[in-house]
């Protein structure tokens, strides 16, 4: 019986420690990788979880496609943001090389003690940008991203990492 006892109380504390009772909800977590529209933006800004929340009247993530030109996406929080802009073609399935300038530029900003540090194109010494849905039909853009960015101004190297994102509702 004190057997039956030890693995009944063995068996409780383990299914209570894999329970998100324990979990952190302060702890933000990467949104999954998703190609449905789910209205997702993520990555990780030198290993810390990075998530849009929006900032005054600008919702946390956008999509454009204006036919013949261009597209751009951009996620945004209160004090930091991101933008992508890809010429025409787009190409599902390529990598983008973000710091090939003449088909696609991206741009990270944060403000950091009340000073803003705008992380251009130009700046990107390397990265990648795959786009995995572009349904115009759907209304759906969905993509992985990463890529390492320095302004001298700033005085730091940024890295992003783990980046995806799941755009539903492109306009044009």
């Amino acid at each position: 019986m004190k057997t039956m006892s030890t693995i009944f109380l063995l068996a409780s504390l383990s299914a209570l420690s894999s329970c998100r009772l324990f979990h952190n909800n302060d702890d933000p977590q990467l949104p999954p990788i998703t190609m449905t529209g789910k209205n997702t933006f993520g990555c990780l800004v030198n290993g810390k979880v990075w998530l849009p929340k929006g900032r005054y009247n600008v919702p946390p993530v956008e999509a454009d496609y204006t036919s013949g030109s261009s597209l751009s996406f951009n996620a945004v929080s209160t004090y930091s943001g991101f933008v992508f802009f890809i010429r025409n073609p787009i190409l599902i399935g390529q990598n983008y090389v973000l710091s090939d300038t003449s088909k696609v530029k991206v741009w990270y900003e944060v403000d950091t003690n009340n000073a803003v540090c705008v992380y251009e194109d130009y700046h990107v010494t390397k990265g990648i940008l795959t786009l995995t849905v572009f349904d115009l039909q759907k209304r759906v853009l969905s993509g992985v991203f990463e890529f390492t960015t320095y302004n001298p101004a700033c005085g730091d190297t940024i890295k992003i990492t783990d980046g995806r994102f799941d755009i539903a509702e492109i306009t044009r």
